[in-house]
């Protein structure tokens, strides 16, 4: 299987810093079409992120949780599959 590693900060998202709130999410120009395309093209697509938010104490792994269950819903919607999210919190 063919899979690509996606950074989610300024790749798909607009990278406003400390992304992990619903309000504050905004995908990069051309993001979910290029998605599309990479799943289009038989590749699996894997979204790994530093999050270290958490280990500061600006939000909770519960609050990177929530935004990813709202991102696969927005990227569901449009048709797009993320088959894993990752991230490390330190």
């Amino acid at each position: 299987m063919k899979v690509v590693f996606l950074d989610r900060d300024g790749t798909i998202n607009v990278d406003h810093g400390y992304v992990h709130r619903r309000e504050d999410w905004e995908f990069t120009e051309h993001a979910v079409d290029a998605l599309r395309g990479l799943r289009q093209a038989g590749f699996a697509l894997a979204v790994v992120s530093n999050q270290s938010g958490i280990a500061t104490g600006r939000y909770t792994r519960a609050d990177v949780d929530a935004l990813q269950r709202f991102v696969t819903k927005l990227l569901d919607d449009a048709g797009v599959r993320i088959d894993a999210w990752a991230f490390c919190p330190h």
